[in-house]
């Protein structure tokens, strides 16, 4: 070898470690692929230490699909190719399968003959899951737009160039050879929804606005000239500058969907046409039926009065036979009867008609005027009445008034002597609302519990007891019209509240009432 052939002082030295220290496999095999170097990294990959390597064949870590196309590297190598660069897969020592990436090169003797392979091998396996993943993705999201039928599009400001997706082209009717840019597909944007697409273009290229992109307009068809509403949806995204260098977004066929809203819309507007049209008839209804109502009592009132005045004439006259004098009395007691009937009906059918402003009512002072009205039946059956809770409450006096007179006189009238009579009120809590029917969630409420020591009723007729001129209990033996507990409940529904009765016979009676309190 002449002077300038030899190898450099420390070369070899020098080439061993960087083997040695390479974090990628480097492994030489002879032509019969037994190995003949196996680096440090090559024992962290397989798992094999140099001394399980070295001198065997290590056949094992071949799996079987990869044979041929390691006889293929061969053979390229033995046409004195340089394989760089191909994918392979091998088993390690542990059975795992690891994705590698190889370049291969022939190692030749002094004369240029072919005497063995060096291989440099690096572990590729996480970066393939991860391409793998991402094609899946990549599928994925393809497979969700194409379900939706969602199109997509993106647009360079710089050069005004348009890329749309299959779906786009496909809504827009574009035919493939039509070059598409943004004058174009402006050219397709419904003339009156033109200055929307631009507005929205020029909000998106403010970087102010984050880039977002958002606009709903019609477009017109390339062929068919068919007008259809489209969704648009996207983000710009900028340079160093500021200058928006790419908008990329969706596009979604809604035709179908404002369609729908738009027959909807028209249905709804006849419905509410419909609505207007029938309460102003029952306006009109309900005026003619107040009016009704009051010439009607009026009208009954005056041939009752009348009848009643003959009845006492014909008393007065005392000549009578003791039956006729009877059937007199009993057509005075029939007559008061009727008159209160009458009136009755009156008073109901003017709940909530007469335009009365709600106020705040203080239930204690409301209490207090009503035993005021029942003194003397207080005093005469010894009557004892006791409340617990009472608060101001949101409501119409007259109306609350009444209810506490009828509920109150209810428990005066349906018991013997001695009647004791509480009256307990407490916030009710929100778990318990659910028992009262449909509340508002928004409210507040407040429950007012009637109870009293007199004959009671049987609870299966309970429902009853709300129905104008239902009665549980014989004329004879307790008066009354059968209206009171119906002008009850449209009281309470009035107020936005719920009245429900309770209990038992010869053990009184209990009335809950749910009134809604300030927020």
């Amino acid at each position: 070898m002449v002077e300038s052939e030899k190898p450099a002082p420390g070369v070899p030295d020098l080439m061993t470690a960087i083997v040695q220290s390479s974090e990628d496999a480097i492994i030489s095999k002879s032509l019969d692929s037994v190995i003949t170097s196996w680096n440090p990294a090559a024992e962290a990959l397989f798992g094999y230490t140099a001394q399980e390597a070295i001198g065997h064949v290590m056949s094992e870590m071949i799996l079987p699909d990869q044979s041929a196309a390691e006889e293929k590297v061969m053979d390229r190598l033995r046409n004195g190719e340089r394989v760089a660069h191909y994918d392979a897969r091998r088993i390690t020592k542990e059975g795992r399968v690891l994705n590698l990436s190889l370049t291969a090169s022939a190692i030749r003797d002094g004369d240029g003959n072919l005497v063995g392979v060096l291989k440099v091998v690096r572990d590729v396996t996480e970066r393939k899951k991860a391409e793998q993943a991402a094609k899946e993705n990549e599928e994925k999201y393809r497979l969700a737009l194409a379900t939706a039928q969602i199109g997509t599009w993106s647009y360079e400001p710089a050069s005004s160039e348009i890329a749309v997706s299959a779906e786009v082209r496909r809504l827009y009717g574009l035919p493939d050879g039509v070059r598409l840019d943004l004058k174009t597909m402006e050219g397709r944007v419904h003339p009156e929804d033109v200055h929307l697409v631009r507005e929205a273009r020029a909000r998106a290229f403010d970087p102010a606005n984050q880039g977002h992109y958002a606009v709903e307009h019609r477009i017109i068809t390339y062929e068919s000239q068919e007008v259809k509403w489209t969704r648009v949806r996207g983000k710009a995204y900028f340079d160093a500058a500021g200058r928006p260098e790419k908008l990329f977004g969706t596009f979604l066929d809604v035709t179908d969907e404002r369609m729908a809203k738009e027959e909807l819309e028209r249905k709804v507007a006849e419905k509410t046409m419909d609505l207007q049209q029938a309460n102003e008839q029952l306006r009109r209804s309900n005026f003619d039926l107040q009016q009704f109502a009051y010439v009607a009592s009026h009208d009954l009132q005056e041939p009752l009065r009348r009848i009643r005045l003959f009845a006492d004439l014909l008393r007065k006259r005392g000549e009578l036979k003791e039956d006729a004098a009877t059937y007199v009395d009993k057509i005075n007691q029939l007559s008061a009867r009727t008159a209160n009937l009458i009136r009755g009906v009156l008073d109901y059918s003017r709940l909530g008609t007469q335009g009365e402003l709600i106020g705040d009512v203080d239930l204690r002072e409301l209490l207090a005027d009503v035993s005021a009205d029942y003194e003397d039946m207080i005093a005469g059956k010894g009557a004892h009445i006791q409340h617990e809770g009472l608060r101001i409450v949101p409501g119409i006096s007259t109306q609350l008034r009444q209810l506490f007179s009828n509920l109150i006189g209810n428990s005066l009238k349906f018991c013997g002597e001695k009647p004791e009579i509480w009256i307990r009120a407490r916030p009710l809590p929100l778990e318990e609302r659910a028992r009262y029917g449909s509340l508002d969630g928004s409210r507040e409420y407040v429950e007012l519990v009637f109870t009293d020591n007199g004959v009671g009723f049987d609870e299966r007729f309970a429902e009853r007891l709300f129905v104008m001129f239902q009665r549980l209990h014989n004329e004879e033996q307790y008066k009354g019209t059968g209206i009171g507990l119906a002008l009850c409940k449209k009281i309470v529904e009035n107020h936005g509240g719920h009245i429900r009765g309770e209990g038992k016979v010869g053990k009184g009676a209990m009335f809950t009432v749910v009134l809604p309190v300030k927020k």
